[in-house]
């Protein structure tokens, strides 16, 4: 005779798997724009840790060098250059979104042979939820730190 199949009622239907998995595709849609955000911020304060580093490997190269160091910024072009002794050393890309300015002379921060700054000045960043972050340079010693407004 015909044999029924056996039930196992402690296996999920097709339609319990269907369900579970349309929830948790809507949770991962809901948390998206969250994270999305989240690794924009940390995006841009990676750069601007980068920016600083690399301000502090040009103060302290044109100090124990004795050569001038130079960062160009190129704010149309969303990137600046770090030169030492006119030699590029390394090209650094903005994250999308950012904008970044500065009131130095030709969007150009020179240190000379003695670790001093050419002029005081200030390099400000806005992300793309307009959060600025700015480093201020002291003309007296050439240091500077990062302010965020």
């Amino acid at each position: 005779m015909f044999k029924t199949p056996m039930r196992n009622p402690s296996a999920y239907t097709l339609l319990e798997l269907t369900l579970v998995l349309s929830l948790l595709s809507l949770f991962f849609i809901a948390a998206m724009p969250v994270t999305l955000q989240i690794l924009n911020q940390q995006k841009t304060k990676a750069f601007v840790q980068l920016l600083a580093s690399d301000m502090y490997l040009a103060s302290n190269a044109a100090r124990t060098r004795q050569v001038e160091t130079v960062i160009d910024i190129f704010p149309s072009y969303s990137f600046y250059i770090l030169k030492i002794d006119g030699k590029q050393v390394r090209k650094v890309e903005i994250p999308k979104g950012n904008k970044i300015k500065t009131n130095y002379p030709n969007q150009r921060v020179t240190f000379y042979g003695d670790g001093q700054v050419s002029r005081a000045g200030t390099i400000e960043i806005v992300d793309t939820r307009g959060k600025v972050y700015q480093l201020v340079v002291q003309m007296s010693s050439g240091r500077f730190w990062i302010r965020y407004v």
